[in-house]
């Protein structure tokens, strides 16, 4: 028998906005991502951990054109993920095949928990200069892993 088994912390977010706000024009909005600034009046817990809204979006604020926004980068951790594995395996010695001839037999379980890792959510706080949070903003949309899996297999040995 053995196992893997996998713990990972999540991955840190930039929160972001999805045009040129602060005016830097396009050549440097392609290798640059502007940031939101935090609101000053948000109070509450930034992650909420679901996933529908995994951060809450309103603790951010636009800011004003021309501006940089205030928001640290990597200010969101995303969720983490959980795997674990499992294997058995039973060889058997068959001396029709020879001296070191022998018969594997094994099973594999991937994913035994059955646990859903997701995606990262969204981290575009705004899409327009209106200053309207975007409806997917926290949102996550993605799983990062497949259901239980099994699997057996035979190998000869000889």
């Amino acid at each position: 028998m053995s196992t893997i088994a996998s713990l990972r912390s999540g991955a840190p977010i930039t929160p972001i906005i999805s045009f040129d706000q602060a005016n830097l024009g396009p050549t440097n909005f392609t290798y640059f991502s502007e940031r939101p600034s935090l609101n000053a009046n948000f109070s509450g817990p930034l992650i909420v951990g679901n996933q529908t809204e995994w951060f809450n979006p309103h603790a951010y604020a636009l800011q004003p054109v021309g501006y940089l926004g205030s928001a640290p980068r990597n200010s969101i951790i995303g969720p983490g993920s959980v795997g674990f594995d499992v294997s058995l395996m039973k060889t058997t010695k068959m001396k029709k095949l020879g001296e070191s001839g022998s018969l594997q037999i094994r099973a594999d379980a991937f994913n035994v928990l059955n646990h859903a890792n997701f995606g990262l959510p969204n981290a575009s706080i705004f899409s327009s200069a209106s200053g309207v949070y975007s409806t997917t903003a926290g949102v996550i949309s993605t799983q990062i892993n497949s259901a239980r899996q099994w699997q057996f297999s035979a190998k000869v040995i000889f």
